[in-house]
């Protein structure tokens, strides 16, 4: 039997696999396959008019071009990249086999490919940082702020995000950059047969160095930045609490001084909202890693039905893409001059006066001090 088959990568014979062993464990799940076509399909694309949408407004409306906003841009853009991307990659893995092993998706480069897009992955949690940063510094230390929230430091830092994402990024290949082949042998009598054959695979290049450099260089980042989050949220809504809305430093009570405190407190809040939905996404998935990683350091396995084990995972990745198409959303509904923004890049005629609570000129100043 083994004869018939034209093998050129190592065997794992299943001739003498239960059924409904393959089912579990070989075979792409019914439930995996439905959301794929509608639920990551309909985020995607609604995630990728959302970011699309909020990078013309920021690049349409003039009073947009601020140092914040030029962050929210950088996410913006590798959100695209992760939707577009991590679609198209996994809407080949499904359309391609019926098995749930293996893509030749991009051929022999696949596997390198693979290992260094997670680039945008590095680059989002930067940005994220970066922003919570930035907000920290003008809430807490506004005379600072003031001295150091320049363009080009902005352009410089934002550069920085990318050149370490992408090392980072490059680091990661030697732990999954290798395409192996694994040639699967059903039973001849079985009705898996016709899948019988050689399928790719992504493995080490430098053996243990997945487990012991790769996880860890991909763990360290995100928990940093956790708890790197954590204390500037802290410290930002622990200030905005003790001053009770004024501006320190500042003894001007018109409407301008009123404007700039409404949009400061509404920039803040919208920071961090934005971050905890962030890292309310993403935690699971490192946890789970993390978890899992633990268990493989000790040369323990989880005690977890596979079949399970890939439902969890697949609400994980639902939270991902999720995670990569709110943001938009976030800023309209947490920011009012987010929405009247939007209303004006896209000509949109609204009911009420847009300088019913403050006047062009104050609205000016609020958004320049973002």
């Amino acid at each position: 039997m083994e004869g018939e088959i034209e093998c050129n990568g190592r065997i794992l014979n299943l001739t003498m696999v239960p059924p409904e062993r393959i089912v579990a464990g070989f075979l792409k799940p019914r439930l995996e396959e439905m959301f794929t076509y509608t639920l990551f399909a309909f985020v995607v694309v609604v995630g990728l008019f959302a970011n699309a949408s909020f990078i013309y407004v920021v690049a349409k409306v003039e009073k947009m071009h601020t140092v914040m906003n030029a962050y929210l841009v950088n996410l913006a853009v590798a959100d695209i990249m992760i939707l577009g991307y991590g679609y198209v990659d996994r809407l080949y893995f499904y359309l391609s086999t019926s098995l749930n092993v293996g893509t030749n998706f991009l051929g022999p480069m696949y596997c390198v490919v693979s290992a260094t897009f997670e680039v945008t992955y590095y680059v989002s949690l930067f940005t994220v940082t970066l922003f919570s940063m930035e907000r920290y510094t003008a809430v807490c230390h506004p005379m600072e702020h003031i001295k150091i929230s320049t363009s080009g430091r902005t352009r410089m830092l934002l550069l920085g995000t990318w050149v370490f994402a992408v090392v980072i990024a490059v680091l990661q290949i030697p732990g999954k950059g290798r395409r192996d082949l694994l040639c699967l042998v059903f039973s001849r009598d079985s009705e898996f047969h016709h899948l019988s054959g050689d399928v790719p695979i992504c493995g080490e290049i430098v053996k243990g160095y997945f487990k012991h450099v790769g996880v860890p260089l991909q763990l360290l980042p995100f928990y940093i930045a956790l708890f790197g989050n954590a204390f500037f949220y802290i410290m930002m809504v622990g200030t905005l609490i003790k001053r009770g809305g004024s501006i320190v430093g500042s003894e001007d009570n018109d409407k301008v001084s009123a404007a700039m405190i409404k949009s400061r407190n509404a920039a803040t809040r919208m920071i961090v909202i934005n971050g905890c939905v962030f890292f309310f996404c993403q935690a699971p998935i490192q946890i789970f890693i993390t978890v899992t990683w633990i268990f493989k350091l000790v040369n323990r396995n989880i005690l977890m039905p596979f079949a399970q084990r890939r439902n969890i995972f697949l609400v994980l990745t639902i939270l991902l893409y999720l995670n990569s198409a709110v943001n938009p959303f976030i800023y309209s509904v947490t920011n009012r001059q987010y929405r009247i923004a939007f209303f004006q890049a896209f000509k949109i005629k609204r009911k009420h006066r847009l300088g019913k609570y403050t006047s062009p000129r104050s609205r000016k100043t609020a958004m320049s001090s973002l």
